[in-house]
Order: structure tokens, then C-alpha cells, then sequence
């Protein structure tokens, strides 16, 4: 951990395809551990090129530290993978990233934002549910690491209301 947020200077960038090697990098930093989420670039082009997906930038000194891939369909969002450089977590970069993307779905009329965390990652899913995330069901199996047993996949969702503020389900 290196300094607490009040004193970190964090600016949202949108990225593209361009930034997916900056988002291969990053990814990597953040899965360091072999959980069976780090994904390829090869994966993360292929997800950036489809309609609807971006990958928003917490840069930090002019540094990614964190990131928020997301995908739109319809009235809908899925964050795909959110994470946040090791060296710097617990510092406010995970709240910035959240606040970004509840933003982009308050101006792009989103009804509700879905994501899936791994079953054991309580530290993820405490920090969802107090951003007002709810769990809705589970996808049992869908963590397959190299080696080791599978986990389940909690499915948890954000309801944003006609005012455009998020409330749960």
C-alpha cells in the first residue's frame, strides 16, 4: 500500500483496442496468482472489439493502476473484470473506477449493471455490496483454475432506478 486516496491524484481515460496491451499488463499485475482469470490478450482484443465493450483507466501519475472493462447491450452492463494494481489497493482507486462506471451507465440509460466474483474473493464482494450490489444467483463451477477444484461464481446486480440512481434489487 502506498498512500491513501485524499492524497492521490486518480483521472478516469477511456481506452480502447489501443489500450489493450496497457489492459494485458495490468490484468497481469492484478491475477498474478494462477486463479484461472487471467485472461490473454488474445481475449481481451477480442472483448474490446465487440459492440458495447470499453475499458475505463484509473491513471495515476500518468500510470493505469486500475481498470473497469465493461460491456453494453440493450439497457444493460456487465463488468466484465475490474481490478486494481496490488501495490495500491485500499487507496480509493476501486471506489474511483465504481463511481466512473456507475456514471457512464447513468449517461448511457442503463437499467442494471451485473457482474460475477468469485465465490472465496469476500473482499470483492463486501466492496460490491456496499456500492449497492445485490446477489442474484450463482454459476456454479464457472471458476476452473489450471489446477486445483472449481469454484462457483456469485452473479451479483445494480438496479439503477428512473432517476438514474442505483438501488438494489
Amino acid at each position: 500500500m502506498t498512500t491513501p486516496d485524499s492524497a492521490m491524484t486518480v483521472t478516469i481515460e477511456e481506452l480502447g483496442s489501443p489500450g489493450a496491451e496497457l489492459l494485458c499488463s495490468l490484468h497481469g499485475r492484478v491475477f498474478a496468482e494462477d486463479t484461472g482469470e487471467r485472461w490473454r490478450m488474445e481475449d481481451l482484443l477480442e472483448v474490446l472489439g465487440l459492440p458495447g465493450a470499453l475499458c475505463l483507466f484509473a491513471v495515476c501519475d500518468g500510470t493505469p493502476r486500475g481498470y473497469a472493462l465493461l460491456r453494453f447491450a440493450a439497457d444493460e452492463c456487465e463488468l466484465l473484470s475490474l481490478g486494481v494494481d496490488p501495490d495500491l489497493r485500499r487507496c480509493g482507486i476501486g471506489r474511483r473506477l465504481m463511481e466512473a462506471v456507475h456514471a457512464r451507465c447513468r449517461a448511457t440509460g442503463t437499467a442494471r449493471l451485473f457482474l460475477e466474483v468469485r465465490e472465496s474473493n469476500l473482499a470483492a464482494r463486501a466492496f460490491y455490496a456496499s456500492r449497492g450490489f445485490t446477489e442474484i444467483g450463482r454459476r456454479r463451477n464457472y471458476y476452473r483454475p489450471r489446477y486445483g477444484e472449481s469454484e462457483d461464481a456469485i452473479t451479483m446486480a445494480l438496479v439503477f432506478t428512473r432517476e438514474c440512481s442505483p438501488t438494489t434489487l
